[in-house]
């Protein structure tokens, strides 16, 4: 089935813009002779209709329509193919459909206080998600910087009056960059203590300048700023700049010493006895106090310091008395303030006087719980701010009247009277990674992301929330954002999902229960899940997860042996986090397990279960013996055969489990998500797999078919998907249990990397008593939990019926069909595996050298039918047709058959087998079989042979010419066929008994010689149980037509305005071709472009991570006026030499995309068949970013617009690489 898309031709005015959507996307639909009708849908008063097809397994097998808008009676129709094109087996089939009215919208977020500017990018108001220091310029104006943004500036400058909004006068263009806690400004520059080479991992401290005025770089002489010393995570960093006249005054408490630059040029200031550094006794923060005068934190107290210029001494003058960890200090007049991580207090003092005279304590240290605005979480901000014994930064106003407390526990800049201590109602509060999750609490649905609860107002306008509590742990050395609350027995509990840290190196879930001092204070760990390796349990094991379940029965904080059980034959593997619980107390795990305790026993994966057993004086009580698979990945119906290790959700009232997998079907994004939904139904044991991708709008497209998230509404059972659309925005939707969409919903936000997935829990549903579908997604570029409502949810109706398909003669009988598109590697070789379609599980296992491939081993688009698979003899040195990756069961594929046909395409240009079966399983070790045959294999000459217990018949012709040969052997009783592109070889032969039990492609044993490999490629497998005739074999070797899946006509540009917007896939999809016949008149212009938005829509203002518009709009093929010709798609820069093109000639323009392994894109630029320029990608993130593509106009990174002038014909787009041969024939 091939789809056919049009592009809209505009000319004229700039503000004439037609873009196509997906409405207007046409695809191809079976005609009255291909197609049969399955039913009518009574649309009603539903205005969007979702239909499929399922197999009598309930796998969903052919999409039919989803979300199309439709009206009145529709008949559904149907052509017996499935959504590859591939004609279905005959049998009983069911057609469901589901109408809806229901409307998803954006409505708003939770977690971060900025407000959207009209005009601006969101995240023109974003707050700070970590922010650990805090300064006031000369004019009033604030600065903050963070410990970690994760896609924008760490340093901020706010205008008072806009604290409320969060609306900034710029932040830092540095993505990663400026990370730190020191921060100071003075009437011209910002000078900031960072982290240092984040492509290195962080090893180094500098001090960075910026220009007060736009926040770029302004850095001294050298072009980089100053280094102040080696550093690493887990030390002291630089917690203090001050500044005056001529010199920067830098804390560097990694050191214990008080560092001196000049403010000019950046170098050493030997100031101090001819030194450029001082010792002190554990420094933290600095103030200036006048000309040549100082406080500075040391030790237990607070110093004023006087710098003799003379002498070069720095001389102490007065001191506060002794404070329980005094870290920051602001100064205001003869008022001092000194914020103190012990006791959570900022404190005041009077220093007008020979000595400080304390006039004031306010605040205090809150505890695991509920977050007030008077108490700080200081001294546990360790393991977020990279001060390990915690962060407590403040700085007073000029005015003398607001002080700024950064909180990073809590994600917040809080602003004080300054005269009383009293809270202002403006905040900064930010969230950085958001995981958001929803707890079933005795008052209702609660959001909690990061451990913290938000109370959030769905009745009234804009739902205004607050920060409710903070549940992180404090006792753990490493901060861990997977954590989700649940009442339970009456109590409240909190479940943490680690990765790796201390105490449990490979991870695990850690339980506390909460409310331990008093209400809503206070929490004590109380129970443990440990992940340990083993080493291999039997001869057929591997290193495998062990668990350890732990609980705290007596309450001494110790888990004695006697509170721990150990299994070594069931575990699971910790991923991001790959672990959910749900409302009963019921641990999930993704990527999980087992081994039987018998010798001789193969592992067995999936999804698991470890059931709450009881609770127990308060403590839940898990077992090892109640760890159990309840869905295997054991090479599904619809090859499903390995989890994403981040998410598994249960809808507990229907029994349905929901797994976000990945198949192999099209590459998913690299986060925790997969392209496909697995469902297990508990109750039926039915089990289907719903791809994420969108047929109706074309070829597979990571950014917008990747499931990259997942939830599931237990109230009505329905499950939610979220990713990145194609990268235009965030997009959530809503399905039924059973994969039918009924709704979908897109941030309303324009942004740069909007809506980013990177985490497993990354999104949540539930239904709120007036009926709203409410979904919080995480937004990782802006720190947020985007809200999601879905209305009109009860307008949604099901209808259904079933269908006898009789099927083709070619899809009947299968035992095995690898059609070797794609798949899924593991992380060392062998580990890959190739779907099977056939239905009968007979999927491919990959076998190899032990080692991690260096190339993708699939042709994406090289095969006959799409994809195909390379042998080479070691990476890929066969596929068994195994039900695991372990080898353990013989597959008896072909065993004792009185009807067998094999048949595939093969192309080659050396020799080897195709086919073969012996009597003990094929491993990389080469175990010598006592029973073995060939079936069909290349010979050393170059001939097809072939035949099962016979003589072999040769080929009338050489099959090793580098070109696709289809070849088959078909067998019966007494006679087997040997076919090569239809040509027929005879073979009289009685059928002999054949009991070897393991089969394979690609390798074969024999006596004397040892295994033999394959070299080449092969496509399209497929193993029937009958004997197919001739008319059939030549059915099954016939080519896909694999034509332009858009194309357009005749075009004429005027270079000031015409242009044609296209479908976003031409910008983000590979494999791809996009060629065209070119007559340019001179001067040349932007043959193709992307951007952003829609042109001529300017991109919003205030885009903060860089000022280089080229990451959010591209000229992605253009002309130079000297004839260079430039390429850049997938963000790969290609430049030609300057070519003779303004002739008044047609010319043939091409660009061929490959995707090669590590998520890198090779592309080729070719005028006719010269080979102009190349290159490679290690990414084509920023590609995703940009949606809106066009043919004639397109801007760069100085964001000027130009347009093409001159002629452009039959313009093509294929989602495969042309070959060399295929492009010489373009006309």
């Amino acid at each position: 089935m091939r789809r056919t898309k049009a592009g809209t031709l505009v000319a004229g005015a700039l503000s004439q813009v037609v873009l196509l959507t997906a409405a207007s996307m046409a695809f191809a639909v079976p005609s009255a002779a291909a197609a049969g009708d399955l039913g009518t849908v009574d649309m009603g008063g539903n205005t969007q209709l979702s239909a499929a097809v399922y197999d009598s397994r309930g796998q969903l097998v052919r999409h039919l329509e989803e979300l199309a808008p439709r009206t009145g009676k529709v008949t559904l129709r149907w052509d017996g193919k499935d959504d590859s094109g591939q004609d279905l087996p005959k049998g009983t089939y069911t057609w469901r459909a589901a109408t809806s009215a229901t409307v998803g919208k954006d409505d708003g977020g939770v977690g971060d206080s900025g407000q959207p500017q009209p005009g601006y990018a969101y995240e023109a108001s974003d707050a700070p998600g970590k922010p650990a220091a805090v300064a006031y310029g000369p004019d009033g104006d604030l600065y903050v910087q963070s410990a970690y943004e994760e896609m924008h500036g760490n340093i901020r400058r706010y205008r008072q009056g806009d604290i409320a909004t969060g609306k900034r006068v710029w932040a830092s263009r540095d993505g990663f960059a400026n990370q730190g806690v020191a921060v100071a400004a003075d009437d011209r520059y910002v000078y900031a203590a960072i982290h240092a080479d984040y492509d290195q991992g962080y090893q180094s401290y500098r001090i960075v300048r910026l220009d007060g005025a736009t926040g770029k770089p302004a850095n001294w002489y050298n072009g980089g700023g100053i280094t102040v010393g080696k550093w690493q995570q887990g030390t002291m960093p630089v917690t203090g700049i001050a500044t005056d006249e001529n010199y920067l005054w830098v804390v560097d408490a990694g050191n214990n010493e008080l560092r001196t630059f000049f403010k000019g040029e950046g170098g050493p200031a030997p100031v101090l006895e001819g030194r450029s550094f001082l010792p002190l006794d554990n420094p933290r923060g600095i103030v200036a106090a006048g000309p040549n005068r100082f406080w500075i934190v040391t030790g237990d107290h607070v110093s004023r310091y006087r710098h003799d210029v003379g002498t070069q001494r720095l001389i102490e003058e007065t001191r506060t008395p002794a404070l329980n960890q005094p870290y920051g200090v602001a100064l205001h007049g003869s008022t001092l303030f000194v914020s103190e991580v012990g006791t959570g207090q900022v404190r005041r003092y009077d220093v007008a006087g020979a000595k400080p005279v304390q006039t004031a304590a306010w605040f205090g240290t809150m505890t695991p719980g509920t977050v007030s605005d008077t108490e700080f979480g200081w001294k546990y901000d360790g393991v977020l701010t990279d001060v390990p014994t915690g962060n407590a930064a403040i700085a007073v106003s000029p005015d003398g009247k607001t002080l700024a407390v950064v909180d990073v526990w809590n994600g917040r800049t809080m602003f004080y009277d300054a005269g009383t201590g009293t809270p202002k109602p403006e905040r900064l509060q930010g969230l950085p990674d958001p995981t958001p999750d929803i707890q079933q609490t005795p008052d209702g649905p609660r959001l909690v992301s990061q451990a913290r609860e938000y109370d959030v107002d769905y009745q009234r306008a804009g739902h205004p929330w607050r920060l409710a509590s903070n549940w992180v742990p404090t006792d753990l050395p490493e901060y861990s954002r997977w954590v989700s609350l649940r009442w339970v027995g009456g109590r409240q509990y909190a479940y943490v999902f680690t990765g790796r840290s201390t105490g449990m190196p490979l991870g695990g879930v850690l339980i506390y229960r909460l409310h331990t001092e008093r209400p809503g204070h206070g929490m004590r760990q109380v129970g443990r899940i440990k992940v340990a390796n083993t080493p291999p349990r039997n001869e057929y094991d591997t290193p495998n997860p062990a668990l350890e379940i732990s609980t705290d029965a007596n309450g001494d904080g110790k888990y004695d042996p006697a509170e721990t059980e150990v299994t070594n034959h069931a575990g699971y593997t910790p991923g991001a986090p790959s672990v959910s619980v749900d409302a009963e107390g019921t641990l999930w795990f993704a990527s999980a397990g087992v081994i039987a305790k018998q010798p001789r026993s193969y592992g067995r994966s999936g999804v698991a279960k470890l059931p709450l057993r009881a609770v127990d004086n308060g403590n839940p009580v898990y077992k090892v013996d109640d760890f159990a698979l309840v869905a295997e990945y054991r090479g599904d119906p619809s090859g499903a055969h390995e989890a994403t290790g981040a998410e598994v959700r249960y809808d507990s009232t229907n029994k349905r489990v929901f797994a976000a997998v990945r198949t192999g079907e099209f590459d998913a994004m690299a986060n925790h998500g997969g392209n496909a939904v697995l469902m297990l139904d508990l109750r039926t044991g039915q089990r289907s797999l719903v791809s994420g991708r969108h047929l109706a709008l074309g070829p597979p497209n990571r950014a917008r078919d990747s499931v990259d998230a997942l939830a599931v509404d237990s109230t009505d059972g329905y499950y939610y998907v979220g990713n990145a659309t194609g990268g235009s925005a965030q997009g959530v939707t809503r399905y039924t249990w059973d994969g039918l969409a009924t709704a979908h919903a897109r941030s309303d936000t324009t942004v740069y990397s909007s809506g980013l997935f990177d985490q497993g829990m990354s999104l949540a549903a539930f239904t709120h008593t007036n009926g709203t579908r409410y979904v919080y997604a995480q937004d990782d570029g802006y720190g947020r939990n985007s809200l999601y409502a879905f209305t009109g949810a009860g307008s949604e109706r099901r209808s259904e019926g079933s269908t006898e398909w009789p099927g083709s003669p070619v899809s009947n009988g299968l035992l095995a069909w690898l059609k070797l598109d794609s798949g899924l590697l593991g992380a060392t070789n062998p580990g890959g595996f190739a779907e099977d379609s056939s239905g009968k599980d007979n999927w491919g296992v990959f076998l190899g050298n032990g080692k991690p491939m260096s190339r993708l081993p699939w042709e994406r688009d090289g095969g006959v039918h799409r994809g195909a698979l390379t042998f080479d003899g070691d990476e890929v040195r066969g596929v068994h047709f195994g039900k695991n990756s372990w080898s353990g069961a013989p597959d008896r594929l072909i065993d004792s058959r009185s009807a067998l046909t094999v048949a595939t395409w093969v192309r080659t240009t050396d020799s080897g087998p195709i086919l073969s079966y012996q009597n003990t399983a094929f491993t990389n070790n080469d175990t010598t079989p006592a029973r073995s045959a060939t079936v069909l294999a290349v010979g050393a000459d170059g001939y097809l042979q072939g035949g099962i217990g016979c003589a072999q018949a040769k080929s009338a012709q050489k099959v090793n010419d580098g070109q696709w040969h289809h070849v088959a052997l078909s067998v019966g009783p007494t006679v087997q066929t040997l076919y090569v592109d239809g040509a027929a070889v005879p073979i009289q032969c009685q059928l002999p008994v054949r009991d070897q039990g393991f089969t394979a492609l690609g390798v074969a044993y024999t006596p004397g010689t040892g295994y033999t490999r394959f070299k080449g490629s092969l496509d399209d497998v497929r193993v029937y149980d009958r004997t197919l005739p001739a008319a059939e074999i030549t059915q099954v070797g016939k080519k896909e037509d694999r034509g332009p899946f858009a194309s357009w006509p005749l075009m004429s540009f005027d270079g000031k305005a015409t242009r044609v917007t296209l479908p976003n896939e031409i910008a983000e999809n590979a494999p791809l071709t996009f060629t065209l016949r070119m007559k340019p008149a001179p001067g040349g212009g932007v043959i193709l472009g992307d951007q952003r938005t829609p042109y001529p829509v300017e991109l919003p203002k205030e885009y903060e991570v860089t000022d280089d518009k080229s990451l959010l709009s591209k000229k992605l093929l253009s002309l130079d006026p000297d004839g260079t010709i430039r390429g850049n798609l997938f963000d790969n820069a290609m430049k030609s030499e300057p070519q003779d093109i303004y002739k008044g000639q047609w010319h043939r323009l091409t660009v061929t995309v490959t995707p090669e392994p590590n998520d890198r894109f090779r592309t080729v630029l070719y005028l006719g068949e010269k080979k102009l320029a190349e290159a490679s990608s290690l990414s084509a993130h920023w590609g995703f970013l940009r949606s809106a593509t066009q043919l004639g106009v397109g801007q760069d990174g100085s964001g000027v617009w130009q347009f093409y002038q001159g002629q452009l014909d039959d313009v093509r787009c294929y989602d495969r690489v042309l070959s060399l041969e295929e492009i010489r024939e373009l006309p």
